[in-house]
């Protein structure tokens, strides 16, 4: 009788092993290992190979690690806030970076630089680029469009060149900054305060201000700068939270990155910008419509009729809203039970990375649009009125009907209403503008001398009447 039930005890253990797991585990445990040495060496890379790619990654990450020793020693204010939330290419720069002045020529090499009518005397030959004035650049009713309807507050002007548009800022009472890489162009700023501006060459490294602003605003700036310097820039851009850009589509003084618009809006898109077309749009036909009133009206400073005023802005302009941020269901993980400090990032399988199974990788959702200091951006009247009419202000009754309603209604806190804009204002931008431009030259008048056309004058004979004089006027 024992032995019958040892044997049956030996026959019923005898579909598992010593180890405790059924012959089920361990040939799923096989396959997992199998599959995890196929990814980790596919079948076209060899074990040798592997490692010889290991070790560039190790050598590549110890170069950035130097790079970016090499970049902290730029960054300012910033307390205990670790480096890598000001490199991070999706995040906002914190404190405010040290500029880096353009590097300054000696007369025997500026010399050999024609620039013709661009400014940057004594600047590197991928500075200037500037003019005394170039109307096709200024845009006053967009600017005043940001203001009233967009409430605007702020705003850092990247490339300002001689600060005429930033002189607009200033004299309307928005917080204002402005950054330039020429040398040239600084001196002759004509910006009243000259402690808003800085001077830095982006070819030369990052830079951001130390605050943020509502809006970034950038005319004829983009195409001097070229691909591998974008991200100096754009470190400005990451702490707006609207940007409003222009492209050059045509040559000009070191226009290295001339693209269409949609070259451009996949660019920033993959910076993390969000492109805006309906604002876009807006912008645009308020600006082709300042055109067609300056080209029939004198402009003070430069005393013509200007056919091209706001190019720039009408044809090229587009509108990008910084909601910077990276979600963690971008990627995935799949944490390996061993340690090791190498990252492999799998080849055939996008966004699967191999991680130790104790690090930790911290993603960051930040978006200066969404931050508390610009939640008063496109304010406008909440209160209902009436059908086919805008909203009235919130606790101003439009009609003695309303008085009831609006006296339970919450009134819009004054922080979030447009900045006043005066008459004053404008002729203070206008008159700064008159001061630091050549003054217009006067136009020859034509001889015109009144001459007698018979009454009964027909054909060749009325014609002639009407053409210039010709030999001195007989």
């Amino acid at each position: 009788m024992i032995q019958t039930r040892q044997k049956q005890q030996r026959g019923s253990s005898g579909g598992a092993t010593r180890s405790g797991f059924s012959n089920f585990q361990v040939v799923f445990l096989i396959l997992f290992i199998l599959i995890v040495e196929r990814v980790l060496y596919p079948p076209n890379l060899s074990m040798s190979e592997s490692m010889a790619k290991l070790t560039s990654a190790q050598q590549q990450q110890s170069a950035n690690s130097a790079n970016t020793n090499a970049y902290t020693n730029i960054i300012t204010n910033t307390g205990d806030i670790p480096y890598e939330q000001h490199t991070s290419p999706l995040g906002i720069p914190q404190g405010k970076a040290v500029n880096l002045p353009s590097i300054r020529i000696d007369e025997e090499q500026d010399q050999k630089v024609e620039r013709n009518i661009y400014g940057g005397k004594g600047d590197k030959a991928h500075l200037g680029g500037f003019t005394d004035i170039d109307v096709q650049g200024l845009a006053p009713a967009v600017w005043t469009h940001l203001v009233k309807n967009w409430t605007v507050q702020s705003v850092i002007d990247v490339g300002c060149g001689r600060g005429i548009s930033t002189s607009w800022f200033v004299t309307h009472g928005l917080r204002t900054e402005c950054v330039e890489g020429s040398h040239d162009a600084i001196e002759k700023s004509m910006v009243p305060d000259k402690s808003i501006l800085t001077e830095h060459d982006f070819s030369r490294g990052p830079w951001w201000p130390e605050k943020t602003f509502d809006v970034a605003w950038s005319v004829e700036f983009l195409e001097h700068v070229n691909l591998q310097f974008h991200y100096n820039y754009v470190s400005v851009f990451r702490k707006a939270a609207l940007i409003l850009v222009t492209s050059s589509k045509w040559g000009g003084w070191h226009h290295v990155e001339v693209h269409k618009d949609d070259w451009w809006i996949r660019k920033y898109e993959a910076y993390g910008l969000k492109y805006d077309d309906k604002l876009t749009q807006q912008i645009r036909q308020i600006a082709s419509l300042d055109r067609s009133v300056r080209s029939r009206e004198i402009f003070p400073p430069t005393g013509k009729r200007e056919s091209y005023f706001g190019q720039h802005i009408y044809t090229t302009m587009k509108v990008f809203v910084n909601p910077v941020r990276v979600r963690n269901s971008d990627i995935y993980f799949l944490f390996l039970p061993f340690r090791t400090r190498d990252i492999i990032v799998c080849s055939q399988i996008p966004n699967l990375l191999f991680i130790p199974h104790q690090t930790k990788l911290q993603t960051k959702k930040q978006a200066v649009a969404a931050l508390p200091e610009h939640a008063h951006l496109f304010g406008a009247p909440g209160c209902f009125q009436s059908t086919g009419l805008p909203n009235r202000e919130c606790g101003v009754p439009a009609t003695p009907r309303q008085k009831q309603t609006a006296a339970t209604e919450t009134r819009l806190d004054p922080s979030y209403y447009p900045l006043k804009l005066t008459p004053q204002q404008d002729e203070a931008w206008i008159n700064i503008v008159k001061a630091h431009v050549p003054k217009p030259e006067p136009q020859p008048q034509p001889n015109i001398q009144k001459r007698k056309i018979p009454s009964n004058a027909t054909g060749d004979a009325l014609i002639e009447a009407f053409l210039p004089p010709k030999n001195g006027g007989r």
